[in-house]
C-alpha cells in the first residue's frame, strides 16, 4: 500500500513538473509568422505594434500584418495639446508604412477627421504607398480637401472594395479600369472627364462591380454619365447638394446598364435625369424627394423627372417613397393617371409628408397585386371624398397588412382607418403606431375603442395600437 502511494505521488510529482513545462511555455510565440501575423492584423493597429515591447521575438512580428486602421480620434501617445497629439498621429503612420514588411495589404483605413491642416502631400503618399503595395479594401475618410492621385488609383487592379469619404477631384482614364472591384463607396468626390472636349460623356466601367453607392458627388464637364456595371446588384444614389439646388436644373443625365440590378434607391432633389437601361430586373425600390424650392418651372421639371424614374420602375416588389414624393404627384391627377400599372408591387412603403388622400388612393388603383400598404402623415381631407372614391383593385382582393404610422387620432385619420377595415375583403392586421406626444391616456383610449369595435369586412382582421419603436 505505501509503495503503491509512492508511485502515485511520483506520477504526480512528474506531472506538475511536466505541467509547469507547459505553462512556462511561450506557445504563442512558437507558432508560424503567418499565423501570428494573422492575429496581430485583428488587432487595432496601435495594439498590434505595441507588441513589439514583449520580446526580442516580437519586435518584427508586427510589420507583418495585412490590416491597417489608422484614425486620428485615438490616442497614439503621450498626452498633450492637439498639435502633439496631431504630430503623434502623423509619426506613427509614418513608422508603420516605413516599415511594414508585408509585400501585400488586405485592408488599409485612414480616418482624419480630428484635426486640420495635414500635409496633404505626405497624406496622399500615404494612399500612393498603399496602393502600390496591392491593396484590396482602401477606406478614406478626410474632413478636408485631398489630392488623390488618379493614375495610382484607377491602376490599382488589386482593390475590390473601395470607400472615399473626401473632398477630391479624380480624373477619370478613358480606358477600362478597376477590373476586380466590388464595392464602391463614395462621398464628396469630383469626377474630371477625361475625354472632355472630345467627348461630354463621362463613362466609369466596373465590369464585376456589385454595389455602387454615390453620396453629394459631382460631374464635372459631362451632360451624360454611363455607369456600366454589368455584375451591379445595388444601386444608390444620393444628389442633394445645395450648390447643385443654387444652379437649377442640371443638364446631364445618369444611365445605369446592368442586367443584374436588384436594388436601386435614390434621394435628392431629382434635378437629372435617371435612366435604367435594364429597369425588369430591380425587384425593390427607394425614391427620397427633398425639393423644396417653388419655383414653377423648376417645380414642373422635377415632377417630370420623378414620374420618369418611377415610371422605370413598374416591375419592382418593393417600394419606398420618402419625404416630399406625394406632394409632387399631387401637383395634378394626370400625373397618377400617366404612370403604368406596377402588376409586381407586393409592399408599399410611403414615409412622405402632407399624404393628400386622394393622390394615394390614386396610386393605389395602380398597383392590383398589393399586400402591404404602410404610410404616414395623411394631409386634411373631407369626409365626403372616401364615399366618392372608387374602392382600388387591391384593396378588395389582396391587401392584408396595412400600417399606420405618427398616428395622432384626428379625425381624418380615423374615417382612413374605418375605409381600410370596411373595405380591405383579406386583411389580416391594421397595425397603428400613436404619435405619443399627441396622445393622452383617455384620448388613447377613446380612439382605440373607436377602431377596434369599427366595422370590419374581414373577419380575420385585427387592430394592434404600437408606440414608436416597437413596430
Amino acid at each position: 500500500m505505501v509503495t503503491s502511494a509512492l508511485t502515485l505521488n511520483g506520477k504526480n510529482e512528474k506531472l506538475s513538473k511536466r505541467q509547469k513545462v507547459v505553462d512556462d511555455e511561450d506557445l504563442i510565440s512558437n507558432l508560424p509568422e503567418s499565423i501570428l501575423s494573422h492575429i496581430l492584423s485583428l488587432l487595432p493597429t496601435k495594439d498590434a505594434v505595441r507588441t513589439c515591447v514583449l520580446s526580442t521575438r516580437w519586435i518584427y512580428n508586427w510589420t507583418f500584418i495585412t490590416t491597417i486602421d489608422m484614425n486620428d480620434t485615438l490616442p497614439f501617445g503621450r498626452r498633450g495639446c492637439w498639435k502633439k497629439k496631431k504630430e503623434q498621429f502623423v509619426n506613427f503612420v509614418d513608422k508603420v508604412l516605413l516599415h511594414l514588411a508585408n509585400p501585400s495589404i488586405e485592408r488599409f483605413s485612414l480616418s482624419m477627421t480630428a484635426y486640420q491642416n495635414y500635409d496633404l502631400v505626405r497624406v496622399n503618399a500615404w494612399i500612393s504607398s498603399v496602393l502600390r503595395r496591392g491593396v484590396q479594401k482602401l477606406h478614406i475618410h478626410l474632413s478636408k480637401d485631398v489630392f488623390v492621385s488618379s493614375r495610382s488609383l484607377f491602376n490599382c487592379n488589386s482593390l475590390l472594395d473601395l470607400k472615399l469619404d473626401v473632398r477630391c477631384t479624380l480624373r477619370v482614364p478613358s480606358s477600362h479600369f478597376l477590373s476586380n472591384l466590388k464595392l464602391l463607396h463614395l462621398c464628396g468626390v469630383k469626377f474630371l472627364n477625361d475625354s472632355f472636349p472630345h467627348s461630354t460623356e463621362l463613362v466609369l466601367n466596373f465590369p464585376v462591380l456589385k454595389e455602387f453607392k454615390c453620396i453629394c458627388c459631382k460631374w464635372l464637364n459631362a451632360q451624360c454619365v454611363s455607369i456600366e456595371t454589368p455584375q451591379l446588384e445595388s444601386f444608390h444614389i444620393n444628389s442633394a447638394t445645395f450648390e447643385s439646388l443654387s444652379n437649377g436644373i442640371s443638364k446631364y443625365s445618369v444611365k445605369i446598364n446592368s442586367s443584374h440590378l436588384r436594388k436601386f434607391s435614390y434621394s435628392g432633389y431629382q434635378l437629372e435625369d435617371v435612366i435604367l437601361l435594364n429597369p425588369s430586373c430591380v425587384l425593390v425600390a427607394s425614391i427620397v424627394n427633398s425639393f423644396t424650392r417653388d419655383e414653377e418651372y423648376i417645380m414642373l421639371e422635377v415632377q417630370r423627372k420623378t414620374c420618369m424614374l418611377l415610371a422605370q420602375l413598374c416591375e419592382v416588389e418593393r417600394l419606398k417613397l420618402e419625404i416630399y414624393f406625394m406632394k409632387f404627384l399631387a401637383r395634378g391627377r394626370n400625373l397618377v393617371a400617366s404612370l403604368p400599372t406596377f402588376d409586381k408591387l407586393i409592399h408599399l412603403e410611403i414615409d412622405s409628408v402632407f399624404t393628400p388622400c386622394e393622390t394615394l388612393l390614386d396610386l393605389l388603383h395602380k398597383t392590383p397585386s398589393l399586400e402591404s400598404l404602410t404610410f404616414k402623415d395623411v394631409a386634411r381631407f373631407d369626409k365626403d371624398l372616401l364615399a366618392s372614391m372608387v374602392v382600388p383593385a387591391c384593396i378588395s382582393s389582396n391587401l392584408k397588412v396595412v400600417k399606420l404610422k405618427a398616428f395622432e387620432g384626428v379625425e381624418h385619420e380615423i374615417w382612413l382607418a374605418k375605409f381600410f377595415l370596411e373595405n380591405a375583403k383579406v386583411l389580416e392586421l391594421m397595425a397603428i403606431t400613436k404619435y405619443s406626444r399627441v396622445f393622452t391616456c383617455t384620448d388613447m383610449a377613446i380612439v382605440e375603442q373607436q377602431l377596434l369595435s369599427a366595422s370590419k369586412i374581414s373577419s380575420a382582421a385585427t387592430v394592434k395600437f404600437l408606440t414608436v419603436g416597437t413596430d
